[in-house]
């Protein structure tokens, strides 16, 4: 029967693993928000970074071609949260 210092030192090393493939994760995503706006029955992404002279309120529309970028912009910000 494994004692709670193992458990817990097993439990540390998968925390540990999961917050590498996080920071992994967040260095491929360039900076800068995501805001997703709905209008009527459609959803809306736009991209805002002010580093790279994007100043508008409501950001760079974001195509749908673009949904990769999205969803990595979208995982990031859920990750710093999480």
């Amino acid at each position: 029967m494994k004692t709670i210092e193992e458990i817990l030192r097993e439990e540390v090393n998968v925390l540990k693993k999961k917050l590498i493939k996080i920071e992994g994760n967040l260095k491929n995503v360039p900076k800068g928000n995501l805001r997703i706006s709905k209008k009527k029955d459609k959803v809306e992404y736009y991209y805002r970074n002010e580093e790279e002279g994007i100043r508008n309120h409501n950001g760079r529309y974001m195509k749908s071609s673009e949904k990769e970028l999205i969803r990595r912009l979208a995982q990031r910000d859920y990750d710093e949260i999480a």
